[in-house]
């Protein structure tokens, strides 16, 4: 499922998500190493060419993981607790891209570009004055559910 694809089943989850992507630029991406155990690093996801791209530098070891494994984790960052800013989760697997976009635009050579095709994708609207969440969730080929309830 292609970003677009998103924003025309769940518009709200996708405008959502994005727009915390795109505040602080960087999110937090994990892959899975050889060993099956997560690696986290810090990524800058670029909305383009009606997806979600990401470079990686081709001599990393997350460039490493996703090559033998495509999935991933992507957690947009967040600026402290109790914040009240939305957490945002997408899941899926990526696939190689040739947009040129980003940090990697003029270093091409230096990079393997991704597009992120989805599989899952999660918002948190949090109401810290009531205790109250609001939970989007979008799951490809069952569409999107919300959910209202308290926490913790």
């Amino acid at each position: 499922m292609t970003w677009a694809e998103l924003e025309g089943e769940a518009p709200a989850l996708a405008r959502l998500a994005r727009e915390r992507l795109e505040a602080t630029g960087v999110g937090i991406l994990a892959t899975i190493r050889s060993d099956g155990s997560p690696r986290l690093d810090p990524i800058e996801p670029v909305f383009a060419e009606d997806g979600i791209l990401i470079g990686v530098g081709v001599r990393t070891a997350k460039a490493r993981d996703l090559r033998r494994d495509p999935r991933f984790a992507l957690h947009a960052t967040v600026s402290g607790p109790n914040e009240g800013e939305p957490d945002v989760k997408l899941y899926g697997s990526v696939e190689p891209s040739a947009g040129l976009a980003g940090w990697w635009r003029e270093r091409s050579h230096d990079a393997d570009v991704y597009a992120l095709v989805l599989g899952e994708a999660v918002t948190i609207e949090w109401n810290l004055a009531t205790s109250r969440m609001l939970v989007r969730r979008w799951l490809r080929g069952r569409g999107e559910s919300i959910d209202e309830r308290g926490y913790p």
